[in-house]
């Protein structure tokens, strides 16, 4: 489920593996289009794909062992010498099933980590924005506490001031139809402040 904060949107990394999301651009004060969230959202997941995919096939791996496991042990061929062997065979390998998932988990934050900070540099601090991936610690309806990973991008604190262009072009056009006068040209809006400042970013519907 994606979340809002003021400056911020939070998307659960899970959904990397599915669709493109649709957002609220409100939350960042529309400082990108959606089209740029999909294209960035496309690069994001074609940089991991390949680590999705062997997630999937190792719980699958870890899931169907661990069933042959089970029945294996029910219909007693662990009470043969032979039964021990393969009973012992089949919970190692559930075992490194285990390891490699943990390992994989690791390889995709890492990848994730390097792959918002080369974009933060290259496109979206530019823009007062930053890409970042998230581990939370929140507490379940079962009184317990479980980690969830997300991804956020938020409006750097430094610029939560700024205004949407669209809005510093609506507030010109007012301050000329309010200030001309007899064909005089309309004194100069001061009402900006200098943290509002932000002609250098481009405009998007």
């Amino acid at each position: 489920m994606i979340t809002y904060e003021e400056g911020g949107v939070i998307i659960p990394d899970g959904l990397l593996t599915k669709c493109v999301p649709d957002i609220n651009l409100d939350a960042v004060q529309h400082r990108l289009s959606q089209d740029d969230f999909k294209q960035f959202w496309n690069r994001a997941r074609m940089h991991v794909a390949i680590n999705f995919k062997y997630n999937s096939h190792l719980l699958k791996a870890f899931i169907l062992i661990f069933l042959v496991l089970f029945v294996f042990g029910i219909a007693g061929g662990w009470t043969r010498t032979w039964g021990k062997i393969v009973i012992i065979g089949l919970f190692l390998m559930c075992v490194i099933c285990g390891i490699l998932l943990f390992v994989n988990h690791g390889l995709i934050k890492k990848k994730l980590k390097s792959f918002f900070e080369q974009e933060n540099r290259e496109m979206w601090n530019s823009r007062g924005l930053y890409w970042s991936y998230v581990e939370r610690r929140i507490y379940t309806s079962n009184n317990r506490y479980r980690t969830v990973a997300t991804i956020e991008l938020r409006v750097d604190s430094s610029a939560l001031g700024y205004q949407a262009p669209g809005l510093f072009e609506q507030s010109s056009l007012q301050g000329v139809n309010d200030g001309q006068v007899d064909g005089q040209h309309p004194q100069q809006n001061q009402g900006y402040s200098a943290t509002n400042n932000y002609s250098g970013f481009p405009s998007y519907s």
